[in-house]
């Protein structure tokens, strides 16, 4: 995703900034259950993704808009489930 993101669209520090949250998020021995949360400031890593989805059918992008809905739903179940201090 980081490779995708240096050669596409989006501007160069805006890349850099994305890879530091990451960086940071997965290089430090906090607790697990938080890594995920930390990594939502790293959407710019979703930018080439999202274009790509934009050039496609309608039915493509619906298809991974409703697997992308599932796994999070799964996640979010599997937090609740799992984790006592998910809330």
């Amino acid at each position: 995703m980081c490779a995708l993101a240096w050669v596409g669209t989006p501007a160069w520090p805006l890349v850099v900034y994305a890879v530091g949250v990451l960086v940071m998020d997965l290089g430090t021995g906090g607790l697990t259950n938080t890594k995920a949360r930390l990594l939502l400031p790293a959407f710019v890593l979703l930018v080439p993704v999202a274009i790509g989805l934009a050039r496609r059918r309608p039915s493509t992008a619906f298809a991974v808009l409703g697997a992308v809905v599932m796994a999070s739903s799964w996640f979010g179940a599997y937090s609740l489930t799992v984790w006592p201090y998910a809330i």
